[in-house]
């Protein structure tokens, strides 16, 4: 290891008898840049003080991840923090290799036993959505599978996608 000088903030090297000192600017150095290197933050679990450990996100951005995890019942992909207010890609790419999903940890909705009220209440199903979902079960039954959504045209693809992690069938 280097010694440091801790009174001039610097490096001291030994070459020869001869003490160099090699300045260092501290001030540029990644606060996190230690740390971060067997950093692994599980998403769906992982509390404001383990968000905060990682770059670029501070209090603000932690207590914004954990809102919208609440809200949709935890995340499928890292994709998903851009809905995060304030998030761009720039940080999710920062972030992306110190991020693990537990997908058994999303809280996930019985179609089949699902109402209305539950149904509706979740952000990524419209209200028509919805009403298209509570018809079929009324024509139908029951669901027997996820995909029957989209094979029965109750909502487009791009929507299934997006709610498919969220549902399951008894």
């Amino acid at each position: 290891t280097i010694p440091i000088d801790n009174k001039h903030k610097a490096a001291v090297i030994k070459d020869d008898s001869v003490i160099q000192v090699k300045k260092h600017d501290w001030n540029k150095t990644n606060k996190n840049e230690d740390t971060i290197v067997d950093l692994l933050v599980e998403l769906n679990s992982a509390d404001s003080i383990e968000l905060i450990k990682l770059p670029g996100i501070g209090p603000a951005f932690a207590k914004r991840i954990i809102s919208l995890r609440s809200f949709v019942g935890g995340f499928y992909s890292k994709e998903q923090l851009l809905e995060v207010y304030g998030i761009t890609p720039e940080i999710v790419n920062k972030i992306g290799p110190y991020i693990e999903i537990d997908t058994l940890l999303i809280e996930k909705i019985d179609l089949n036993q699902a109402d209305f009220r539950t149904l509706n209440k979740h952000p990524y199903i419209e209200y028509n959505q919805t009403k298209n979902l509570m018809k079929y079960k009324e024509l139908m039954g029951k669901f027997n599978k996820v995909d029957d959504i989209v094979l029965n045209h109750l909502m487009d693809s791009a929507s299934y996608l997006k709610i498919r992690p969220y549902l399951f069938v008894e």
